[in-house]
């Protein structure tokens, strides 16, 4: 991240490889300690002058997370983008607090900042529906986050589960066969597990 920052490894930003990074952090496979190696050797050439495979890596996440639809997503999710002048501030804030990615991600917030403000969705008044809520431990892309829904959905009267899978990876459902069990059957007849269940794979 630094020698992107630096500029030392071309024209690739630091932008680039936190996207190469959290995409591959995101989406681990059953292949992962072959992945872990190719990617320790792609960061390594790309530090040796040789940015190729990191290129390769980049091309695919940027493939999978770039599309229309995930940027119309990501910026309607805030409700208002901070100004460029807050944005450069958060910059140097963040590059000090979180110095592998804070820079970067402040930056990306400019991505937004055209975009129209977007009115608060109203209160969820009423939804009497069983939902099943699926969080993970080492999830890099949502975190704990999803757990958050359950007060709201709880006081408009929804029944929840909140099942927590022990791995790594987002999302849950693509990774987990135990959370992908547990959505089948809420699925199919709106079956919840318990409240609080652990999926350890």
């Amino acid at each position: 991240m630094q020698k992107a920052t630096d500029g030392q490894l071309g024209d690739i930003s630091a932008n680039a490889v936190r996207t190469a990074v959290t995409g591959f952090l995101g989406s681990p496979r059953a292949d992962q300690s072959g992945r872990v190696g190719a990617f320790a050797d792609a960061l390594s050439a790309a530090g040796r002058g040789d940015p190729g495979a990191l290129k390769a890596i980049i091309g695919e996440q940027e493939a999978a997370t770039a599309t229309d639809g995930q940027f119309v997503n990501g910026c309607t999710d805030m409700p208002q983008s901070p100004p460029a002048a807050q944005i450069t501030d958060l910059t140097g804030i963040w590059a000090q607090k979180y110095p592998a990615f804070g820079r970067a991600t402040a930056l990306s917030m400019l991505a937004c900042s055209a975009w129209p403000v977007t009115e608060a969705p109203p209160a969820l008044e009423k939804f009497e529906l069983p939902v099943l809520v699926l969080t993970g431990v080492g999830d890099p892309v949502a975190g704990a986050a999803q757990a958050s829904v359950t007060g709201a959905l709880g006081a408009a009267g929804a029944r929840t589960s909140t099942m927590t899978w022990q791995g790594w990876g987002h999302p849950v459902s693509t990774h987990s066969g135990c959370a992908q069990t547990a959505l089948v059957d809420y699925l199919k007849d709106g079956r919840l597990p318990g409240d609080g269940t652990a999926c350890p794979a």
